[in-house]
């Protein structure tokens, strides 16, 4: 009989770091772990921790349930595994798979009580910003949420750790894993792509398809792809293209030149996809050409080579990629990266991916440009076995393309109402940054920032208020209010700018009106001990707020008392709202005092919940958040 597989030393390292987090008090957290690193393997081994009787595995495909399902069979045989899919319901199993899709409707989550799992694992978290699982996370109440994912980059779509309390339990990216020589080492070669990308049009952040495949899809091109390929590559190539018509064209190209290479996609002239995996890994195949199939869920350890023929609008989706050889093979020395950078500010994100365990600061031009100028000196430290290099002409590409914006910031740094340094704008900065990231966001991700996502990037949105008043006004001159927002902005403008700017000593303003948005009681009213339930289930997640609570977190008498006595009292009598009473208590039911039309109240909570996500982040990070990094070989660096 085999023995149950053990964790290796990041997975122990996180497994410390996780405990600490639950003696703490924190109920939800973060974990980072690079692509090749058993993510899914760290949550089974979490799991069996023995106050976890049911656990919930949630993801947004199947490939990844079935995978899971058979991780946590290795660690807890004696479970009894389900799914709840749209296939298959089996709601009672000690072990519950669910894809997101299914689970996240309402109908369904109707059918478990708040506490029917004591552990709830989120896989892939960088999704979870979606409507869906906000509604899943906000109607379980687990003993612990899990949110787990190899790619949390600040500038590539919703920001999660708001979903975690801001609860970054642990992190280990690519740089880390290799140095533990739990990952392969990498060279990478960035070289200069010769499509002219000024000439394709820009729409909903990204490249319009069919104009891309025509530029891609050339002779001349796929000439340079093979003679880079022959130049550098191994013996086992996943090559990522940007259609269908484009990976068919490039298996083709390679076939033709004696080479043996096949196109997988989901399109009828697909080539086999498992035949063609089982052969890649075999050697049967030298050259895999493939479009977003296997950026998640796939182990591929043999993959000794990843061609990127494609533009990459997503951080995610280019960690992803390059993930997918980064794994230990027998015989494998180093994973080869061949990736071309053209001349579209779209292709700074593999450059700021890449490098981003050398960028001190943040995801800014400015700190891109210097880390790019230390490696180029040759003052980057990288793993062992890795070498960064990029052709002389693609380096002028990437100068070319941070001097349209970079600037130097000058002045000091910037405080909040109450004097502290803004956690993440520690560099000087100006509203002038915060509006050139807000377009480059929305550029390349075809919907704007929301001021948590804005304020995690290091740009805080309070440094729009000389220039505009406040964030929902820069966002409405910048044209990004539909109509319906700016109905219900129009309504109440003056209390969303206050709000934006009422005094935070603690937690519990926000807190009340979180509890308000996850009943839809905002406009509205709810009971006293609806709104103390509420408040108590928040605030447990979260160490930082428990301890903003007190003892009272624990009795629902004296937190209701306290609950009366502030935040009810500073909101009914408008305090640091300038004396304006925007809400009122009667002894059993918290009310606002303004009403809305009906068909605006669900803009105006999706704008209050903007304000409310970021007024807590920047409380909760202010406050200080347990983190630990797999930095030091002999465990994890715990920080108060």
């Amino acid at each position: 009989m085999a023995s149950s597989p053990e964790p290796h030393a990041i997975q122990r390292q996180a497994l410390a770091a996780l405990q600490h987090t639950r003696e703490l008090g924190n109920e939800a957290g973060l974990v980072v772990l690079a692509t090749g690193l058993g993510k899914t393997w760290l949550s089974a081994f979490d799991s069996c921790a023995p106050e976890f009787r049911r656990i919930l595995f949630v993801a947004h495909r199947e490939e990844i349930l079935g995978q899971a399902m058979r991780t946590f069979a290795c660690i807890r045989p004696d479970s009894r595994l389900g799914q709840y899919t749209g296939t298959e319901k089996t709601a009672d199993a000690d072990i519950l798979f669910a894809s997101i899709q299914t689970l996240g409707r309402k109908r369904h989550l109707d059918q478990f009580s708040a506490d029917a799992f004591d552990y709830i694992v989120v896989d892939e978290f960088h999704h979870a910003h979606a409507q869906t699982y906000r509604r899943l996370i906000d109607f379980f109440e687990p003993k612990f949420l899990l949110g787990l994912t190899a790619t949390p980059d600040r500038m590539d779509g919703a920001h999660v750790l708001a979903l975690c309390q801001e609860n970054l339990v642990f992190r280990c990216d690519v740089w880390d894993g290799i140095r533990a020589e739990l990952l392969c080492p990498f060279k990478y070669f960035g070289v200069p792509d010769e499509v002219d990308y000024r000439n394709i049009p820009w729409r909903n952040a990204r490249f319009d398809p069919e104009e891309l495949t025509k530029a891609v899809a050339t002779q001349s091109r796929a000439a340079n792809a093979l003679e880079q390929y022959r130049r550098l590559a191994g013996t086992r190539t996943l090559g990522f293209c940007c259609s269908q018509r484009h990976a068919e064209f490039m298996a083709e190209y390679f076939r033709n030149a004696g080479l043996r290479a096949v196109a997988v996609h989901s399109g009828e002239s697909s080539a086999p996809r498992a035949d063609s995996l089982a052969a890649l890994e075999s050697g049967n195949l030298d050259v895999l050409f493939t479009v977003d199939m296997f950026n998640e869920g796939v182990d591929l350890p043999n993959v000794d080579t990843v061609l990127m023929l494609r533009p990459t609008e997503s951080s995610i989706i280019w960690t992803q990629q390059f993930g997918r050889g980064l794994r230990l093979a027998a015989g494998k020395p180093h994973l080869t990266v061949i990736d071309y950078i053209g001349n579209h500010r779209t292709f700074l994100v593999k450059a700021r991916t890449l490098l981003q365990p050398a960028l001190e600061i943040g995801p800014a031009d400015r700190d891109l440009a210097g880390a790019l100028s230390r490696l180029w000196e040759k003052e980057v430290e990288l793993p062992p076995g890795c070498e960064v290099t990029y052709d002389l002409e693609t380096v002028n590409i990437l100068k070319a393309l941070l001097s349209r914006r970079f600037r130097q910031a000058q002045g000091d740094a910037p405080k909040d109402d109450d004097g502290n340094i803004l956690p993440g704008a520690l560099f000087p900065m100006s509203n002038e940054d915060v509006r050139i990231f807000y377009e480059d966001f929305r550029d390349r991700q075809g919907t704007r920032p929301t001021a948590s996502e804005t304020f995690h990037a290091g740009y805080n949105p309070r440094l729009l208020r000389k220039s505009h008043g406040s964030w929902f006004r820069f966002v409405r001159a910048m044209g990004d209010l539909s109509e319906s927002q700016q109905q219900a902005f129009d309504q109440t403008d003056e209390f969303l700018d206050l709000l934006e700017r009422t005094q935070m000593s603690r937690s519990f303003k926000m807190l009340t009106l979180m509890a308000m948005l996850q009943e839809h009681d905002l406009p509205g009213e709810i009971s006293i001990g609806d709104l103390t339930a509420k408040f108590q289930h928040l605030a447990q997640r979260s160490a930082v707020l428990r301890r903003d609570v007190g003892k009272s977190v624990n009795d629902q008498a004296k937190l209701q008392k306290l609950i009366e006595v502030n935040p009810i009292v500073a909101w009914v009598g408008g305090k640091g709202m300038r004396g304006r009473s925007f809400f009122a208590y009667d002894g059993f039911t918290f009310r606002t005092t303004f009403e809305l039309a009906a068909e605006s109240s669900e803009d105006f909570r999706d704008l209050v919940r903007e304000i409310v996500d970021w007024r807590l982040a920047e409380y909760l990070q202010r406050s200080s958040v347990n983190v630990a990094y797999a930095d030091d070989a002999n465990g994890p660096q715990l920080q108060a």
